[in-house]
């Protein structure tokens, strides 16, 4: 029974092992001003359903076909171009057209006519998205939620062709701007905020509940700028946040205190975790750098092929008990000695 349980556990941790040391090789093609990036400052990146791949940056909106850029910035004489170059989100509707957020509101790209609309309908409360907008996604009723800085959130009926403004600062619990949200499987409003963490809504934000952790019914994510929540398979939520990672995600990186800044997900592949990106400040900035305003450099690191679902805070935390149970009825210092590697393994994990 104890050669059972501890191949079980050395299983598990295999499995993590892994995560952490596997070796791929990609091939990274760096685009920035020099060859044809509008900025060097990249706030938002969008791959539409054309393939084309979208990117957000202080000084106007690009377009790239892998091969060449296309660039789409503030015209004074053309009514009907982007009205603002800071572009600071963006997402693609049902309809295929590209919802563009900046630091004024939101414009609207209708590929089949080449032309900008600027989003200026009125919400149930007589208020326009007027400020920086921190997010725009959307949900599978085809509804656009978009986050406006200190105007908090609104959500778009595409069918009904309505904006209604959810004032979430009403709520006790709630003081900061919203960051992202996402809608899962079973409607749930999931919602991360800049500072006030995690919350959720069953009954379409008429209420908010911050998220307690199973295991010790604490605030996860208390006083945490929750940064990305992407939905996954079986109802699963993958979530980044400044203070770092939720503890499913910390047993793929050895460094525990790496803040994970974007997440993506492969659908191809039933939604298993496909690449993260992890904000370190390893990288040196170079002189040439700097003199030319450009960003510091920060590594990324891609975790591909592994299903982070099957690794469970709750079943490692049983595990661990088992091992101290077997460790007690060992016959033998190597016995005893294979229980303390494994708990020892865990407990970098958890």
């Amino acid at each position: 029974m104890k050669k059972i349980i501890i191949t079980f556990v050395a299983l598990i941790i295999g499995l993590i092992c892994r995560a952490q040391t596997i070796d791929e090789h990609y091939y990274f093609k760096s685009l920035s001003s020099q060859n044809g990036l509008s900025q060097n400052t990249v706030s938002a990146i969008l791959q539409d359903s054309k393939g084309f791949m979208w990117f957000g940056t202080k000084d106007g909106l690009d377009r790239y076909d892998g091969v060449s850029f296309r660039h789409f910035k503030y015209d004074r004489t053309n009514p009907r171009s982007l009205g603002n170059n800071f572009v600071t989100s963006l997402y693609e509707d049902v309809e295929g057209n590209i919802w563009v957020g900046t630091d004024v509101g939101v414009y609207i790209y209708y590929p089949e006519k080449d032309t900008f609309r600027h989003f200026v309908e009125l919400s149930d409360k007589n208020t326009r998205i007027e400020r920086a907008v921190a997010m725009i996604s959307g949900d599978k009723q085809g509804r656009i939620w978009i986050a406006s800085e200190a105007q908090n959130l609104f959500c778009y009926d595409l069918k009904e062709q309505s904006l209604r403004n959810y004032i979430l600062t009403e709520h006790s619990l709630v003081s900061t701007n919203v960051k992202c949200l996402t809608v899962d499987n079973s409607g749930t409003i999931w919602i991360g905020f800049y500072g006030d963490g995690l919350f959720y809504s069953k009954d379409n934000l008429k209420t908010l509940h911050p998220y307690l952790s199973p295991v010790d019914n604490e605030e996860t994510y208390n006083d945490d700028v929750v940064s990305k929540i992407v939905s996954g398979a079986y109802n699963c939520l993958y979530i980044s946040s400044l203070k770092g990672m939720c503890p499913t995600l910390k047993a793929i990186d050895k460094a525990v205190s790496t803040k994970i800044t974007s997440i993506a997900l492969n659908e191809q592949t039933n939604h298993k975790l496909q690449a993260l990106g992890l904000l370190t400040t390893l990288a040196p900035i170079s002189a040439t750098e700097k003199q030319s305003g450009m960003e510091p450099m920060t590594s990324v690191n891609f975790y591909s092929g592994t299903d982070i679902e099957a690794i469970c805070y709750d079943k490692l935390k049983s595990a661990r008990r088992y091992l101290i149970q077997a460790r007690s009825l060992a016959s033998n210092d190597i016995e005893r000695g294979k229980c303390d590697y494994l708990i020892a393994m865990i407990d970098r994990v958890i």
